[in-house]
């Protein structure tokens, strides 16, 4: 037999008997773990697998990192671009494999699902609105209340006051007395517009009261534009006046005058919280906190006037407002409500159940609140809660109302304030809006603590009542006119002889009289309206109330001299 066919059996009966792989024309004819080599199937190893540029028929014919391109191991390499020609995707390729990957971006805007993070201001078609509503602010809204955003956005309303508030911060009073006019200007103008949006249409009562909420905010915003204004205008006038020009005084009215725009923007939010319920949200919130916690600033700074003019009567007098409007609101609310005898009761529960004590901060200085203030953040302390009762009184029309100092523990210093009413009959009663178990709380005849506190005559109240005065009687004392002394014109001062004749003071014993220590009263010679001590054994003459030298013992009227018999 021919020595080659025999060579060919043999190689076939190995094969057979599994001493060869069996035979194969490229690698997918062969196992998953093998590899066509030589035209056998061979279990694949790493000295088996093919490198760069070698021939291949798949990529596991490759070395790792290899891929099998046009029958040839390669490096892969990533396409010209991996774009799918689709937004909600993002692209890439991945550098190891050399194949794009698109990744699914979420949200995304134009899948046609409106996901969670988008809103019809930032996808309205993903997001649309039902018919009926548009989109403003990113909130699906009636077209009346959209058009109020417009109104503030196109007002650039927050970039102006934004630019007062940076002034205001620097201290420049220039700066913020014109950006404040021109940016009020241009808040009125919105305020004109969203009144307008009332002209004409048939609007819901929930559209209306978005219309007269979004005007009181407007409004607010004006009126502390207003306030920081006039501090401005207040700062300029201390700086440039000297101090007889622009005393303590006269700084310290314009501040309340100020302060008073300040007031005013807080109780017209305070308005939309009471009569706008659901209009409230938190951007009103937090531009009543914004509001009141500058107005508790200024309201130190006024505290501190008070102080350093030396009279705690000026610190509580000046803050009674009866003219207040939280406090006519409520006054004359309670004069509608109740017949006039029980107002006062009406009013003092009002204050009760409004107040919630809270001590002063700190204790550096005793400071009251003005009555709005204590009303619209319903907390105050004893002197707060007093001043309040006594504005509502005096607006209320209650007659004889005083501000009463009070010692409570007996050391003879004053340390709380109340309100005390002199009635028809002679009767001084106690209205005392700080009621606690502990303090000042009359038991009823058996021996009970009452639900709401009560008027208590003078005699029966637990605290010594020291001073009492009325607040408006204080105010134009301290307006008046007056000498150095705080004497007020045309009147004596409190260390006699001294009289305050238009501005200055001049001894006139004959009108102010004289004290125990120098009792007689010089009405003519040199010592004319001095009260005087009759020197050493100088004799006093009644008839012309004058004083002779020892021996001297008549006096002539016309030459004003002291003569001997």
């Amino acid at each position: 037999m021919n020595k080659y066919i025999l060579l060919i059996l043999a190689i076939g009966l190995l094969a057979f008997s599994g001493c060869m792989g069996k035979l194969c024309d490229k690698t997918t004819d062969c196992g998953s773990d093998e590899i066509c080599k030589d035209g056998f199937c061979a279990k694949l190893s790493e000295q088996q697998c093919r490198t760069e540029d070698q021939t291949c028929d798949i990529p596991a014919d490759c070395c790792q990192g290899l891929t099998c391109d046009g029958n040839k191991c390669k490096m892969p390499t990533c396409p010209a671009s991996c774009d799918d020609n689709y937004s909600c995707t993002q692209d890439s390729c991945n550098a190891t494999s050399g194949s794009c990957v698109h990744t699914l971006i979420q949200p995304c805007c134009g899948n046609g699902m409106c996901e969670q993070g988008e809103d019809c201001g930032d996808c309205l078609n993903d997001c649309p609105c039902t018919t009926g509503l548009v989109c403003g602010h990113g909130v699906c809204m009636d077209e009346i209340t959209a058009e109020l955003y417009s109104i503030t956005e196109n007002s650039s309303v927050e970039s102006c006051r934004q630019e007062v508030f940076n002034a205001w911060t620097l201290g420049k009073n220039d700066e913020i007395i014109t950006l404040s006019e021109n940016c009020s200007a241009g808040i009125s103008r919105a305020i004109g517009q969203v009144q307008t949006l009332k002209s004409g249409r048939d609007l819901s009562d929930e559209q209306r009261d978005a219309i007269d909420s979004e005007r009181l905010v407007l409004e607010s915003e004006r009126e502390e534009l207003y306030f920081m204004k006039g501090m401005a205008e207040t700062d300029k006038n201390k700086e440039t006046m000297d101090e007889e020009e622009y005393d303590n005084l006269m700084y310290l009215e314009d501040i309340k005058d100020a302060l008073s725009h300040l007031e005013s923007a807080i109780y017209k939010l305070y308005t939309i919280k009471n009569d706008y319920a659901d209009q409230w949200d938190d951007t009103h919130e937090a531009l009543f906190t914004a509001y009141a916690e500058r107005y508790r600033g200024v309201n130190q700074q006024i505290n501190a006037l008070y102080d350093e003019m030396g009279s705690y009567d000026y610190k509580y007098a000046f803050q009674v407002d009866p003219n207040d409007p939280v406090v006519i609101e409520i006054a004359d609310a309670t004069t509608a409500a109740y017949a006039v005898e029980d107002v006062p009761q009406a009013l003092l529960e009002k204050v009760y159940l409004s107040v919630q004590y809270v001590s002063d901060p700190d204790w550096q200085t005793d400071w009251v609140q003005p009555p709005a203030y204590t009303l619209m953040t319903g907390k105050g302390d004893c002197d707060d809660s007093a001043v309040l009762l006594a504005s509502l009184f005096r607006r209320a029309g209650v007659e004889e109302t005083n501000l009463c100092e009070v010692d409570t523990n007996g050391d003879d210093e004053y340390d709380h304030l109340t309100v005390g009413v002199e009635r028809d009959g002679g009767t001084f009663l106690i209205y005392e809006s700080v009621w606690s178990p502990g303090d000042y709380l009359p038991l009823d005849e058996d021996g009970n603590a009452p639900l709401l506190p009560r008027p208590v005559p003078q005699a029966d109240y637990p605290g010594r009542i020291m001073y009492c005065y009325k607040s408006e009687e204080v105010i134009t004392s301290a307006l008046a006119d007056k000498c150095d002394d705080g004497t007020l014109y045309g009147q004596c001062s409190e260390d006699p002889p001294w009289f305050c004749d238009n501005g200055e003071m001049i001894a006139d014993c004959i009108t102010c009289g004289c004290d125990q220590e120098y009792p007689n009263c010089a009405k003519t010679g040199d010592d004319k309206g001095l009260c005087i001590v009759c020197f050493d054994n100088g004799e006093w003459i009644d008839e012309y109330a004058v004083c002779c030298p020892e021996g001297y013992d008549r006096y002539n009227p016309y030459t004003e001299l002291c003569r001997k018999d």
